[in-house]
């Protein structure tokens, strides 16, 4: 394929104490392996999208805007202990995307901040839907979760189509990543794969970074086990170094995924599908029109008061700051 692969699960040094790399470093790796955009999909949080979204800008490749959720199978208002949290990765298609994108990730974290770790539920994610691609996550995801656990065809199937209820059947997608250091991905990916082909449904190849560089690995590595709590000589911890979670170039993720070859070009399918402008310099002050009542009241205010050059928003904004205090 001359296609360039498109990352489209990437993860920068805001996805705290677990990724490194900065918005920059990721698009200038991506420019530097021709391909023609990247995704920014960082856990729970938008921290890095606009300085993300100028630096592809500056290297003159497509910023494609996305968050990595927990998705959890209880509801908002619940503050008992989850035990069932799904990963899921939804990306912008436009400005109003990046709009809904805003309202889960600030819903998320006011409402439902448990234990460090922000979420959203399904409720949320049918109301906030339109305008988003949605990947469905690394071994972590619900279907991928449902595959490892031994869950029936059929069950597995009605959860995808609950998904492309919600998204669309164009805008959902099955993930499949070839990370063979973890014992379940292989027996995630030849399911997915399989129902993929057997019923219509779109899959596509990600690389889930964790890093920029495949040197960064060990770096990475040490901040993880401290975040921890783990010494580095301990068995059991969770840890990458077995794996490559770096940026790597196209030619690379094509020989994996040479099995699955739409998985690749899907990568550059979505990119196409979004077309995301954000504003870039400017003041985005809010303005607060007046009533009637309130213009009577502003008249009266002037003539009382000394500072009668100042506008009207100004009063209005004073006013309504002297009430809150």
């Amino acid at each position: 394929a001359n296609m360039s692969f498109v990352h489209l699960h990437t993860h920068s040094h805001y996805t705290f104490q677990r990724a490194l790399g900065t918005p920059e470093s990721i698009a200038k790796r991506a420019k530097e392996h021709w391909q023609s955009a990247i995704a920014m999909t960082d856990n729970g949080n938008m921290y890095g999208a606009f300085e993300f979204y100028e630096a592809c800008r500056d290297v003159g490749i497509k910023p494609i805007i996305g968050v990595e959720f927990l998705l959890s199978k209880k509801w908002r208002s619940n503050r008992d202990k989850d035990n069932e949290l799904f990963e899921i990765v939804l990306l912008a298609k436009n400005r109003d995307g990046y709009k809904n994108l805003i309202h889960l990730v600030t819903t998320s974290q006011i409402e439902w901040y448990v234990n460090g770790k922000p979420r959203i539920d399904f409720p949320l994610l049918e109301q906030y839907h339109e305008n988003l691609i949605a990947l469905s996550g690394s071994m972590y995801g619900e279907i991928a979760q449902m595959i490892s656990t031994g869950k029936d065809e059929a069950t597995i199937c009605e959860r995808i189509e609950y998904y492309r209820k919600i998204f669309g059947n164009e805008n959902y997608f099955l993930e499949i990543e070839e990370h063979p250091d973890k014992s379940l991905q292989p027996h995630i990916n030849d399911t997915i794969v399989k129902i993929s082909k057997k019923y219509g449904y779109e899959y596509v190849a990600t690389n889930n970074t964790y890093y920029v560089n495949p040197d960064d690995a060990s770096v990475q590595d040490i901040m993880m086990s401290v975040s921890d709590g783990r010494s580095l000589d301990d068995p059991d911890r969770n840890t990458l170094t077995n794996g490559d979670y770096s940026i790597r170039s196209s030619r690379e993720m094509e020989e994996l995924f040479v099995y699955a070859p739409k998985a690749y070009e899907n990568t550059e399918k979505i990119a196409s599908m979004i077309d995301l402008e954000l504003d870039v310099g400017g003041y985005k002050i809010p303005k607060f029109p007046l009533t009637q009542e309130q213009k009577m009241q502003y008249a009266n205010f002037l003539s009382e008061s000394e500072w009668s050059n100042s506008s009207k928003s100004e009063f209005w904004l004073q006013k309504l700051t002297e009430e809150e205090w």
